[in-house]
């Protein structure tokens, strides 16, 4: 063989590997647009879901709040004094006293 079919020979053999490259990439960009517009979606469905429950959840609470308000103010002042207790020990115990 010569040096000039040898040559082309590889031209031929490059220009092969570059569209064989080409068609992965394309495909590769392809998969990831599907599975972009797929994430996109779902990403829509799940606000759309949060959302919904979100006022459902409001909607209890104003509710039960309506219906009786001290009530809620109790729980509200007791969790308020649990954490004010808890938060006060872990204060005390990072606190050294000479």
């Amino acid at each position: 063989m010569s040096d000039k079919s040898m040559s082309h020979e590889n031209r031929d053999a490059v220009s092969l590997g570059r569209e064989k490259v080409k068609n992965i990439a394309g495909g590769m960009r392809n998969s990831f647009k599907q599975a972009s517009a797929s994430i996109e979606n779902k990403a829509e469905e799940l606000g759309d879901s949060v959302s919904k429950t979100s006022r459902y959840v409001g909607r209890m609470i104003q509710d039960r709040v309506n219906s009786d308000p001290w009530m809620v103010i109790g729980g509200v002042g007791l969790a308020t004094l649990i954490v004010g207790f808890v938060a006060g020990r872990r204060t005390s115990k990072a606190v050294q006293h000479p």
